[in-house]
């Protein structure tokens, strides 16, 4: 997947010991919201002092799909 599926958001925000709407962005353009999310996503796990791995393990997903969803992976676009 491109993101992380709704429940796996709860279990993200969980994860970084902040509330869901820190992770969501009002309606925009799909890209951007991606963009957004995968920014979050990082400071958030570096401001709790926590790995990738830390956080794949507790939403369980692997390191790498979790690291995609720090990159805004998207098919196509490595690199950008």
């Amino acid at each position: 997947r491109r993101s992380p599926r709704p429940h796996t958001a709860h279990k993200l925000a969980d994860a970084l010991g902040i509330p869901i709407g820190d992770l969501m962005l009002p309606s925009v353009h799909k890209q951007q919201r991606l963009r957004y999310i995968a920014t979050r996503l990082r400071q958030l796990r570096k401001e709790s002092n926590l790995t990738q791995k830390d956080v794949a393990s507790h939403v369980t997903v692997g390191r790498s799909t979790y690291a995609q969803w720090e990159n805004a992976y998207r098919p196509g676009e490595r690199g950008t």
